[in-house]
């Protein structure tokens, strides 16, 4: 296949057969019409290479300051434009979600290709890359640099800048212009040019035009938003062209064929809204574009409540909460009627573009060390809210001093020690939803719990869960309660936790957690092991690859059919593989050969590898001769 997009072209001209080029097409097929992509690097300095994360070739400032990154972004948002910035924080942590999401691009020495910030960048979307080899120069000189912004508009900006310094002892100072290649994980000084991907360009306007069409009230049609009526040549030209016509028809064609459902995992408006326009039919009639989407053919697989936390006063409000009544004492009611109304405002921002066929809401899970970690100022948090240093300093202490964070405080472990976190969270979670279900943009919703090891903690839960939905009649919304499959006890009393039945609720659900799992099965620190033993082991032959990057089926793929096989889905439950690799070309096609007919039916993955893994799941499906109607 030499041409991927004449190839399109001719599917669109029916000179091909849709088998012939599902057979033939590969994941590098893919990657050369859904990123960016440049065109010569010969001219630019090759600064460093580290490990690709996600693909995606982009240019942009330098910017390691997080206060500067703020600055920059609030200005943009000011001047409704937007500014390339490639960012690369030292110590990230949550207060980072919101400049990753802003950036065109994330690096980071950090090794473990699932490392906090990382796993936020590539799930955004975002050209990423890790294990990047160089020196920070963190003297911070006070420096004035010039930024220009996308509308052609500039800025000075006075600031504490740092410096990197690559193995090669290429200096690149903050603000300075950079070019990342995440799919070859290359760093190169100054700006290169790049080939746009169309296909990518067109769902990526369509869903800000979707938000748009949201939030504007006077809007009648989405011809009549902003971004729509900027783009509308584009737009046209592009999606009356055989190319994309070709695409869609591919798209449609593997759906019918695959026997996976391939949902999304988002939590934000646009990723949602991106991931619906996957599986939606887009054409142009009467010189407009018409959007209908195939609700059957997609879902919401997975929206995880840690990710969608990203304003300062937020994550305050989230530090708040889980400080708890002792610290802030009469006070805490307020906080408490705060936090429902911003996380079910937040939920609802995002379920509100739509969410298929189903909503799988997780239950908040996060590692309590990325909200106090050693950069967190006390004295500045307390002098804000007027808080007590020594309590808060103490009650830290108790809640952070985790050293491995992943197998610790957090998920349904928090809510067995905190009930009313349990309360409030579920409080949010309905009042979202039964506004989203009542505008017609939810069908059902499933909650699913984390960090699951015993039953009880399941059945705990369960009983406040019952509680809300009686108290805010949302029966006709609820679809039930799926389990992370990520530690040794959910993976050894699986078929105790099948029977679990209370207060009318079924656990009827399971997620593989895809990072987790693996790390619970062999053994590994996620992000130790990127650098201690997964280099030798691939080295040696005992991994093909990283295990966080394509299933280990030796050992996490056995253990995925023994409960499988121990579950026996005659009930049509949720069983599917979350996380970033059930993106994975390999890891879907050895799914779809090896579990589906055991009960597996679905996967959820970040919306960038959606149509990687719907290609990936068809092709084998066809490969195995499977029969969809038979095995649904």
């Amino acid at each position: 296949m030499n041409n991927i997009t004449q190839l399109l072209e001719s599917i669109s001209r029916n000179e091909f057969t849709l088998e012939e080029v599902l057979e033939n097409i590969t994941e590098q097929d893919l990657n050369l019409i859904l990123n960016s992509n440049f065109k010569n690097t010969q001219n630019n300095l090759l600064l460093a290479k580290g490990d690709p994360i996600n693909p995606g070739d982009v240019s942009g400032y330098l910017i390691t300051n997080r206060q500067l990154a703020n600055r920059l972004f609030e200005e943009a948002n000011k001047r409704k434009t937007t500014i390339n910035t490639i960012y690369s924080p030292a110590k990230s942590d949550i207060t980072d979600f919101s400049n990753i999401r802003q950036s065109v691009g994330f690096f980071t020495e950090l090794k473990g290709r699932t490392t906090f910030c990382s796993l936020q960048a590539s799930s955004e979307g975002k050209p990423t890359i890790g294990n990047v080899s160089f020196k920070r120069d963190m003297s911070r000189k006070t420096l004035v640099n010039t930024y220009k912004f996308l509308d052609g508009s500039t800025i000075e900006v006075k600031s504490q800048t740092s410096s990197i310094i690559f193995n090669n002892n290429h200096i690149v100072k903050e603000g300075d212009i950079i070019s990342i290649s995440g799919q070859h994980g290359k760093i190169y000084k100054g700006y290169i040019k790049n080939d746009i991907s169309k296909i990518s360009k067109v769902y990526s306007i369509l869903s800000l035009v979707l938000i748009e069409f949201q939030t504007g009230s006077s809007y009648n049609s989405i011809t009549d938003t902003p971004t729509y009526i900027y783009n509308q040549n584009f737009l046209l030209d592009t999606v009356n062209s055989d190319m994309f016509k070709g695409f869609q028809k591919l798209l449609k064609y593997c759906y019918n064929k695959t026997t996976l459902k391939i949902y999304s995992t988002s939590h934000t408006p646009e990723t949602l809204a991106y991931s619906g326009l996957i599986a939606s039919d887009i054409y142009c009639k009467n010189n407009e574009i018409i959007i209908s989407q195939r609700k059957e053919d997609f879902g919401l697989g997975l929206l995880r409540d840690e990710r969608i936390w990203d304003s300062l006063d937020e994550i305050d409000l989230l530090r708040l909460v889980f400080l708890g009544e002792k610290i802030y004492k009469e006070r805490y009611q307020t906080i408490k009627m705060q936090y429902v109304n911003t996380l079910s405002n937040k939920l609802f921002n995002v379920i509100k573009m739509g969410t298929g066929s189903i909503a799988v809401i997780r239950l908040l899970c996060m590692p309590l060390t990325m909200l106090f970690n050693k950069n967190f100022n006390i004295k500045q948090f307390c002098d804000k809210y007027f808080l007590d240093i020594e309590h808060v300093q103490s009650k830290i202490v108790s809640l952070s001093g985790e050293k491995e964070v992943y197998h610790g405080f957090r998920g349904v472990r928090v809510t067995v020690h905190r009930r009313d976190i349990a309360e409030l969270w579920c409080e949010s979670v309905i009042k979202a939803s039964l506004r989203a279900y009542n505008q017609g943009k939810l069908d059902k919703l499933q909650i699913l719990l984390s960090m699951v090891t015993l039953p009880q903690e399941i059945s705990s839960f369960i009983k406040v869960l019952n509680n809300t939905i009686a108290k805010f009649d949302a029966s006709h919304i609820f679809s039930g309660v799926s389990i992370m499959i990520e530690t040794a006890g959910s993976y050894i009393l699986i078929e105790d936790f099948m029977k679990i039945h209370e207060d009318n609720i079924n656990l009827n659900g399971l997620l593989f957690g895809g990072n987790d799992f693996t790390a619970a099965c062999l053994n590994m620190n996620r992000s130790d092991s990127a650098s201690t033993i997964i280099p030798t082991y691939i080295q040696e032959g005992l991994f093909k690859s990283s295990p966080f990057k394509s299933l280990n089926t030796q050992l996490v793929g056995k253990a995925i059919i023994d409960i499988l096989e121990k579950v026996n889905n005659t009930e049509n439950h949720l069983l599917g593989l979350g996380g970033e690799i059930a993106g994975d070309w390999n890891t879907v096609q050895w799914l779809v050969q090896n579990c589906t007919h055991k009960g597996l039916n679905y996967i959820s993955t970040p919306p960038n590898r959606m149509i990687y893994s719907l290609i990936a799941s068809a092709k084998a499906t066809c490969n195995k001769g499977i029969n969809k109607s038979v095995i649904t």
